[in-house]
């Protein structure tokens, strides 16, 4: 097993169970000092190890961690870790929010998404909260009323994608309100909008179908479109006729794949 791995994978912190079984016998504190080690697998194998023990203490070591780490597969233990601890690590994890990496949406696409599915995340500490389930939704209630504007965008990817899944409409008081206050955010109303494709309640679906219909900026149309679509509520088909002929082709490409 321990020959089969690269030399490249070695240095993204990919182990074999070889390589982690020394490390089980050290103490908590010992494992948590090796996440800052210099050796992509020895951080691995203590996330790892931290995570089977499911060590609360470990929790902000982890997360100081996970902020900084480059290795692929050093990353891959640590959230891994957070998530068997579960949910004493909510809120440490909700503090990493549209901190790590730059792969976040910072304005509004260019494209459509395209697939039949909710989009996952692109933020590392939602992908992160995801795996955790509902039990996370409580927290992101508060963070939406009092978060910062980071935190809210990617929170809102937790929201939408956990109640599409488990198909939950709890956080829907806190999404229309967040909607109606930010009339002067695109980038804010595109994510509540992609958000509102969980909820199937009339309100709802009333409200996509005004942005599908008047907004001018034409990712929150189409976003309104696939929302629709996903929602799978009937609509008038007067309204699809019109959104076939839309001024956007980006509308009306959408509105070809999913009506």
């Amino acid at each position: 097993m321990l020959n089969s791995i690269s030399g490249n994978r070695i240095k993204r912190g990919e182990v074999s169970a070889e390589f982690v079984e020394p490390f089980r016998n050290r103490s908590v504190e010992s494992l948590t000092e090796l996440l800052a080690s210099s050796n992509a697998q020895e951080r691995t194998s203590v996330a790892m190890i931290l995570g089977e023990r499911q060590c609360e203490s470990a929790i902000e070591p982890l997360c100081q961690a996970l902020s900084i780490e480059g290795a692929l597969y050093s990353r891959l233990a640590i959230c891994e870790a957070l998530i068997a601890i579960g949910l004493p690590a909510i809120v440490s994890v909700i503090e990493l929010l549209g901190k790590i990496g730059i792969n976040q949406h910072k304005a509004l696409p260019q494209k459509g998404f395209y697939k039949k599915s909710y989009p996952l995340p692109r933020d590392i500490a939602a992908r992160t909260l995801i795996r955790m389930g509902t039990p996370v939704l409580e927290c992101l209630a508060f963070v939406l009323t009092d978060g910062t504007r980071n935190q809210k965008l990617e929170a809102l990817d937790v929201i939408g994608h956990i109640s599409f899944q488990h198909k939950v409409t709890h956080s829907l008081r806190f999404l229309l309100e967040l909607y109606f206050q930010n009339q002067d955010d695109p980038l804010l109303q595109w994510k509540i909008i992609r958000v509102f494709q969980a909820f199937p309640e009339e309100e709802v679906t009333d409200l996509l179908i005004g942005v599908a219909i008047s907004k001018t900026e034409p990712a929150l149309r189409w976003e309104a479109v696939r929302s629709l679509s996903m929602q799978k509520r009937k609509i008038n088909p007067q309204l699809i006729e019109n959104l076939r002929i839309d001024s956007d082709a980006e509308v009306r490409q959408l509105m070809d794949l999913f009506f």
